[in-house]
Formats: C-alpha cells, sequence, structure tokens
C-alpha cells in the first residue's frame, strides 16, 4: 500500500500565532513566508540569524521548551537536531498542532509548496516529498508561466468579485468566462 496523497490548500494565517523552532538560513526563509501572511511569528532557538529577529513578531535565544506550543496553530521546526526535531513533531501530534519538520516528511502533519508568487496570483507545485528539489525546478519554469497581464486580471477579478457574487451562478460563469476570453 503506498503513502496517501497530500490534501492541497492555502491556509489564512492572518492574526495567527505561528511557532519557528530554528534560528538559521532555512527558518530565515520560513520567518520571512509566515510573516508575509500575516502570521504572528515566535522563534526559538538559542542561536537566532539577524534575519529572524528582524522577521519574527518574537525572537527567543533559548532552547525550545514544551510550553512554547502554548497558543500555536502551526508549528515549523527547522533544525539541524533531529532529537529534537522527533520531540518537537511529537509534541505538536500529541497537542493536536499541525506541525512541518522541515526535510522530514516522516515527521510532518503537512509538507510545504515550492511557491511562485505574482500579486494575488500563487502557483504551489508538490512532490509530495519525494524531492524538493524538482518541485523547485518545476517552481523556476512557472515563474516564467505567469504573465503580467495574469497579475492584472487577478486584480480586476478580485476588485470585481462581491459585484460577480450578486450574480446568479450561472450568469457569474458567463461573464467571467468574457472577462477571460
Amino acid at each position: 500500500m503506498h503513502a496517501p496523497h497530500h490534501y492541497p490548500a492555502f491556509l489564512s494565517l492572518s492574526g495567527k500565532r505561528v511557532l519557528l523552532v530554528g534560528g538559521g538560513t532555512i527558518a530565515a526563509r520560513k520567518a520571512h513566508a509566515l510573516a508575509r501572511c500575516g502570521a504572528h511569528v515566535k522563534a526559538v532557538a538559542p542561536l537566532l540569524s539577524p534575519a529572524v529577529i528582524r522577521t519574527a513578531e518574537t525572537a527567543v535565544r533559548r532552547r525550545f521548551r514544551p510550553e512554547d506550543l502554548d497558543g500555536a496553530a502551526l508549528v515549523i521546526c527547522a533544525t539541524d537536531d533531529e532529537k529534537l526535531n522527533e520531540r518537537v513533531s511529537a509534541l505538536c501530534r500529541k497537542r493536536g498542532i499541525w506541525a512541518n519538520v522541515v526535510d522530514r516528511p516522516r515527521l510532518c502533519d503537512f509538507i510545504l509548496p515550492a511557491v511562485v508568487r505574482r500579486g494575488r496570483l500563487a502557483i504551489a507545485v508538490s512532490t509530495g516529498g519525494a524531492s524538493p528539489a524538482m518541485a523547485k525546478r518545476l517552481r523556476r519554469r512557472l515563474e516564467r508561466f505567469l504573465t503580467p497581464d495574469d497579475v492584472r486580471l487577478a486584480e480586476k477579478l478580485h476588485s470585481m468579485r462581491p459585484r460577480l457574487l450578486e450574480l446568479g451562478p450561472a450568469r457569474r460563469r458567463r461573464v467571467i468566462a468574457r472577462i477571460l476570453g
């Protein structure tokens, strides 16, 4: 029996507390992406890079403690310490907190895709944890695929959305089909 497929989703993290365990380069990238989505990022690690300190709402220079999980909606663990990664993952599962341990799919409740963002548009690609390098390769190809016209069209549809929702479903589909050409 093969592993089940992952369920793709875009999470609304605005205003949610996210715990980031780790303070290096990868943690800095995760902190930036989370903060950009409106998450309240708390980073905990004995060593914190300047980028993590600048980006995280709260940056604590010390080892992880189980009470760091209190109030967290989501946890990202970006450390090289396998015992700590396993401990954080197990504690999160026990508490029902969704956790991602970078590059350790067996310790994750979810995996993070490679993402291309242009304005409101976001395209995510995943290999189901098989090869992050391949996902990055595909992301680079997708970056060339999205055009400025796509971004403008997404903005136009966003501004029209309240009026479009007032139309019935059939009429709304026809109007959108005309706009999309």
